[in-house]
Parts: C-alpha cells; sequence; structure tokens
C-alpha cells in the first residue's frame, strides 16, 4: 500500500471536487438552454415567462457552481490554478451569453395584440400549463436540493483542507523540533570529541607519571639497599682495600691482617 504524502492527497481531492463542480455546472446550463429554447419557442406569455424563471434559477445554481470551483482553486499550484482561470473565465462567459438570451427571450418581437391576448389569458390556462409548473416547481426544489448539497460538499472540502492544513504545519513545527534536536545532537557530539582527545591526553600523562613514579621508586629502593648493605657489612667494605693493598707481602702477613 502506498501512501501519499499529505500535500498530494490534498491535491487530488481538491482535483476531484472540481471535476464534480464542472460535471454540475454542465448540467445547470444543459437546463438553462432547455429551457431557454422553449421560452424562444413558447406561444404563450404564461409559458415563457415560467421558462425564463427556470433558466434564471438554473444560472443562478450554475454561478454559485463558478464560484465553488474558484474557491477550490486557491488551493491549487499556479500552473493548475491559472488553468482554472481560465476556464472560469469560458465559464462565466457562457452564463452571459445565456443571460442575454433569456433577456431577449422576455421580451420577443410580436405584435401587440397577440402580446395583450396572451397576458389576457395568461390566468386561464388549462391545465397541462400548471403541471409544467408544478414540473418547474419540481426542478426549482431539486436544484435547491443540489445546491444545498453542494453547500454541505464545500463544507466538507474546506473542514478537510483545513485539517490538512494543520497537519501540514505540525508535521513542519515537527520538522523544525528535527533540525534543532540535530543541531543539538551536533553539538553534543563535537563536545564528545573534544573530551575524548582531552580524556586520552590525560590517561597519556597519568602513564608518563605512573613510569616516572616507578623509576623513581626503583632508584630510591636501590639507595635504602645500599645504604642497608653498608649498615649490615661495615667492616668487610672498609677492610677490602686494605687487603688490597697488601697483596704484596708473604701469606702470613695477609692472614694475621685478614683476621679480625
Amino acid at each position: 500500500m502506498v501512501i501519499q504524502p499529505p500535500a498530494l492527497h490534498l491535491t487530488a481531492m481538491v482535483d476531484a471536487a472540481i471535476s464534480g463542480y464542472e460535471d454540475e455546472y454542465r448540467s445547470h446550463i444543459s437546463a438553462a438552454e432547455l429551457k431557454v429554447e422553449q421560452a424562444e419557442n413558447a406561444d404563450r406569455e404564461d409559458d415563457r415567462r415560467n421558462a425564463t424563471a427556470s433558466a434564471d434559477r438554473a444560472i443562478e445554481a450554475a454561478k454559485d457552481v463558478v464560484q465553488l470551483m474558484e474557491l477550490e482553486g486557491r488551493s491549487l499550484k499556479p500552473p493548475a490554478r491559472t488553468d482554472l482561470q481560465g476556464r472560469v473565465r469560458t465559464f462565466r462567459s457562457s452564463i452571459g451569453d445565456l443571460k442575454l438570451r433569456i433577456k431577449e427571450a422576455r421580451t420577443p418581437q410580436r405584435p401587440n395584440g397577440d402580446r395583450i391576448r396572451e397576458e389576457l389569458f395568461a390566468g386561464h390556462s388549462p391545465g397541462p400549463g400548471r403541471e409544467e409548473q408544478q414540473r418547474m416547481l419540481a426542478a426549482e426544489d431539486q436544484i435547491g436540493r443540489q445546491t444545498s448539497r453542494l453547500r454541505d460538499v464545500n463544507k466538507t472540502v474546506h473542514d478537510m483542507e483545513e485539517a490538512g492544513v494543520n497537519v501540514l504545519n505540525e508535521l513542519h513545527s515537527q520538522r523544525e523540533s528535527i533540525l534543532r534536536t540535530k543541531s543539538t545532537l551536533a553539538h553534543a557530539s563535537e563536545g564528545l570529541e573534544t573530551s575524548r582527545r582531552l580524556v586520552r591526553s590525560m590517561a597519556r600523562r597519568a602513564a608518563a607519571n605512573k613510569l616516572v613514579l616507578y623509576v623513581v621508586i626503583g632508584l630510591i629502593g636501590c639507595v635504602v639497599l645500599l645504604v642497608l648493605y653498608w649498615q649490615v657489612f661495615p667492616a668487610d667494605a672498609a677492610s677490602a682495600p686494605t687487603a688490597a693493598s697488601q697483596t704484596g707481602g708473604g701469606g702470613e702477613e695477609w692472614k694475621i691482617v685478614a683476621k679480625p
């Protein structure tokens, strides 16, 4: 299982949300175009008025979707954001063209007599007009539900975006903490290396001092042994030169001198 970084996961979510908004926009625009065509081809003023009203509602829903797309595009990177802004401008241009068609459909160029007659009999439309009105009301309710759903989705996406931003901030603070810890460990390592060199120098000095101490102790031992020897054997040490000086005489004289 591949775990994506939070930034890539958030970008994928934003792209999916924008794709869904584009589908919603096309659906609303298709409904608005259909209603505009019905208004342009309608023979009665009541049908034309109802069709243009439905087209207005569809266009307003499309405008809301375009605004949601702009809000979602703020979290994209510059190349993707520029592409989205170009598409948004195209969508707004299409909405402007539809508004112009709706305006023209509301005021068709017809004889005044036909317009007055349609306005007089607008309130006496038969049953199919009421059914059409009910269908339009149902379509309006559906558009309202879709708008509410879009708002809920937008709120959810914003909550997820805030959660992603919080995660990124937390990761940034953890990264700074790790960098500070790394710097502290580097300083500690330098201090340990300095201490290690100092301990080695002290060990060498201690070994040299110990060797000097052993030499001094050996010399002192030798001196002590010599002193003890002179204390234990003083006569032998004193007669040795005398005996050596009398070696030229007879053997008896040497013996007499050698006796204590």
